[in-house]
């Protein structure tokens, strides 16, 4: 389990780690506005383009061997991080550490749904693993402030770099080995999957530069929508699925999905774009800007574990229920801090919001 974690929060590090060295890397690499944005976004793309296509990789094939697998690419991206001269050497290397992450995620999260049965245990050991991201959220930004305030952004790489090296060995050492017996590689569903995922974030990045409104971003999000609409078709014809889309048709599996993704954009998006507003546009450093996030960080740090004993008493539907309400106070709480920013005015909502009760 420790092992897992570790994977989970590298893989989170490496976002909020880059994006707190982004402007030394900038000034260093005399980096454009547009390879800036992809050296950031690089890796996301990869993972978000690959990670269902790991998951069912994982199943066919091993899920302790493409989680190592993932480790050991994730330890070589760092390696070539570290050592970048140019921009796109390094947007490289973000390249081969999105491949490493969209095999360590969801290859660890079946794992750890395999070792646990009970089903309080399992709920108590996903809560971990999430938690485990998030610490990656704030381990990041500040990890990485405190390396700028004395080295090259270069170093910022060597956190993924001994993270990396401890999953490794770890894996090797203690992850049993586990596959679905019986299943098939599903060929049609791996592309369509891939390439929907792909054009899709691509859009969402790229239009930022170009206009959401502009001919090749509109037309990319038309191939994007095509593209996982035929996923959606082929996988409800296919005998052996990648992706079973009749599991949707369970209101409360769709309801937890929806509540999973509305959670993941408003958390994760706040605490990215959190550090990233704050060194950018209020000139903090890094350090700074994560000490100022551990508002959001630490609560979700201390209650995270905590669902999974408070659902046995409330109940699925209220604690979630409340984690949204929550969640929503504290970004409209976000919506009413002046122009003229202020950490104590902002401090209430990102405790708020941290405060995000999902088991």
């Amino acid at each position: 389990m420790a092992v897992i974690c570790i994977g989970a929060m590298m893989s989170f590090v490496n976002v909020s780690a880059t994006i707190g060295a982004l402007t030394d890397i900038q000034r260093d690499l005399h980096a454009s506005s547009a390879e800036v944005v992809w050296v950031s976004s690089a890796y996301s793309l990869v993972i978000a383009g690959g990670i269902l296509t790991a998951g069912t990789l994982s199943d066919l094939f091993g899920r302790r061997r493409i989680f190592i697998t993932g480790a050991s690419l994730f330890l070589v991206g760092s390696i070539i991080a570290s050592l970048s001269s140019t921009p796109l050497t390094l947007i490289g290397a973000q390249v081969v550490m999105g491949l490493g992450g969209a095999m360590i995620l969801p290859a660890g999260l079946s794992i750890v749904s395999r070792l646990f049965v009970d089903p309080h245990q399992r709920t108590g050991a996903v809560s971990l693993w999430a938690t485990s991201s998030g610490l990656g959220l704030v381990v990041g930004p500040v990890g990485a402030g405190l390396l700028l305030a004395h080295f090259g952004w270069n170093t910022v790489f060597m956190i993924n770099l001994a993270l990396s090296v401890v999953t490794v060995a770890g894996a090797v050492a203690f992850l049993p080995e586990s596959r679905s017996v019986g299943r098939r590689i599903d060929p049609g569903g791996i592309i369509l999957a891939t390439l929907g995922m792909f054009a899709l974030v691509y859009a969402i990045i790229e239009g930022k530069h170009l206009g959401y409104a502009s001919l090749p971003i509109l037309v990319t999000f038309a191939v994007a929508i095509g593209l996982i609409a035929a996923f959606v078709v082929y996988e409800l014809r296919v005998d052996d699925p990648m992706l079973d889309m009749r599991l949707f048709t369970s209101a409360s599996f769709s309801t937890v999905m929806g509540v999973a993704v509305v959670t993941m954009l408003a958390f994760t998006g706040m605490g990215f774009m959190g550090v990233f507003y704050l060194m950018q546009g209020q000139n903090f450093s890094a350090l700074r800007a994560s000490a100022v996030m551990l508002a959001m960080f630490v609560p979700f740090l201390i209650v995270s574990p905590l669902s999974a004993q408070l659902v046995r008493f409330t109940g699925f539907k209220r604690l979630l229920s409340a984690g949204l309400s929550i969640m929503g106070i504290g970004f409209l709480l976000l919506l009413l801090v002046e122009s003229d920013f202020t950490i104590v005015a902002a401090w209430p909502g990102l405790v708020l919001i941290g405060l995000v009760l999902q088991p």
